[in-house]
């Protein structure tokens, strides 16, 4: 934001900002976050380096979970 802000930049209105931290605000706006559900995501992690460790192949993984969008104040609709 304060890189956003020295360049002139206006948040949402000229740029839009996401971040993966949700408890990670500015002082004159909420950021839009995305939550990942990192103990599903570490936990996959955890399991393939045992796997790897131990000679194993790769694999594809699935996490269930899909990852939640935090309410948006720092976005706006894209214009035409």
């Amino acid at each position: 934001m304060t890189a956003l802000r020295q360049a002139g930049r206006a948040v949402p209105a000229e740029v839009s900002l996401v971040t993966d931290y949700p408890s990670l605000d500015s002082n004159d706006v909420t950021i839009t976050a995305v939550r990942m559900p990192l103990t599903q995501l570490s936990s996959v992690a955890a399991d393939v380096l045992a796997v790897r460790a131990e000679g194993g192949a790769l694999r594809d993984r699935v996490i269930e979970h899909a990852p939640q969008l935090m309410p948006p104040a720092s976005t706006r609709p894209r214009t035409p």
